[in-house]
């Protein structure tokens, strides 16, 4: 059985530095909402994360590409509108801010905008 009451973070396969995608769980940890991460040989990250949100019964997902871009998509958003769409360039405290962010997109609380 799937578990698809989560947060879903699909990354591209060719990511080989797997602390990239920790440092998003461990924002997503922080909220208190439960996540799963999956790869994928898709090379984008805006259908990565349109793909994650489709997923995830809690509508939200994020995509990871081995470019370094990152974005969140909520699946009853239009399927050209991405949340915080960006080059992460190793960034620990975006990537960990992109977690908490989705993870009050579930909640429905604030986001974290710098």
């Amino acid at each position: 059985m799937k578990e698809n009451l989560a947060i879903y973070i699909y990354f591209e396969n060719k990511i080989t530095n797997k602390s990239l995608i920790d440092l998003i769980t461990y924002g997503i940890e922080e909220e208190g909402i439960p996540y799963h991460f999956i790869g994928d040989d898709c090379s984008d990250y805006k259908e990565l994360a349109t793909m994650a949100s489709n997923e995830s019964q809690l509508d939200v997902g994020i995509g990871l590409d081995e470019s370094g871009n990152i974005c969140l998509h909520h699946s009853k958003l239009p399927d050209q509108y991405f949340l915080f769409p960006s080059k992460h360039h190793n960034d620990q405290k975006k990537l960990r801010d992109i977690g908490i962010n989705g993870a009050r997109l579930v909640k429905g609380i604030p986001f974290i905008v710098e």
